[in-house]
């Protein structure tokens, strides 16, 4: 699970909670369902993720099957409230 942005509108390192030395940390392992659940909150949050899921979709149509993708950025920040 994704936790909530922090007091400065990012995602926190380690989760809340837990201790400095936890592999309860970013960067958070999370599916696809997880992530559209967690940051389609806007519709241009939306059409930057149906970019993504359009993206792994040629990369799985080109029998690329396994691995993984590192987000990071603005989009993984609270913008709509620090911008405000």
């Amino acid at each position: 699970m994704i936790p909530a942005w922090n007091i400065s509108g990012v995602l926190p390192p380690i989760r809340p909670g837990e201790q400095g030395h936890s592999h309860d940390r970013s960067p958070y392992v999370a599916s696809l369902q997880q992530l559209v659940d967690r940051f389609a909150t806007s519709y241009e949050r939306s059409a930057i993720l149906q970019g993504l899921l359009d993206y792994r979709r040629e990369l799985y149509s080109s029998d690329i099957v396994r691995g993984f993708q590192w987000l990071d950025g603005s989009f993984l920040e609270q913008v709509e409230v620090m911008e405000s």
